[in-house]
């Protein structure tokens, strides 16, 4: 829910796939900002993975941002999801840059470095 609130995410370009019972079975989010976007969240629910739907609610987040004018679209995804990375080369997606992810845990750092080295 907090995804679909995103005051940023275009829900006019954003797809939901429903299943038989009208319930989500899969999701694409997209933002866009003048003739640029950013592919955010997609998903599939457990019990309708492997039927293509992931791609088609993508295909279709990427149809609605061309008929609104953006010409370019990036995403990420984790380097160990397969599938996803399967999809996005699938859609057209190409790598162009390395994003680094940098963390570290303060609960039992008792140091202030205040930007000096240690």
């Amino acid at each position: 829910m907090r995804e679909w609130n995103d005051p940023d995410l275009d829900l006019g370009a954003s797809t939901a796939v429903v299943d038989e019972t009208g319930r989500v079975a899969a999701f694409a989010f997209i933002k866009i900002v003048g003739s640029r976007a950013q592919h955010g969240f997609t998903g599939t629910v457990r019990e309708h993975r492997g039927r293509g739907l992931a791609t088609a609610a993508k295909r279709s987040a990427l149809r609605a941002a061309a008929a609104r004018g953006v010409m370019r679209v990036t995403t990420s995804n984790a380097e160990e999801n397969a599938a996803m990375r399967a999809i996005n080369a699938k859609l057209g997606f190409e790598p162009i840059g390395e994003h680094v992810i940098l963390g570290r845990d303060l609960v039992s750092d008792t140091s202030t470095h205040h930007g000096t080295a240690p």
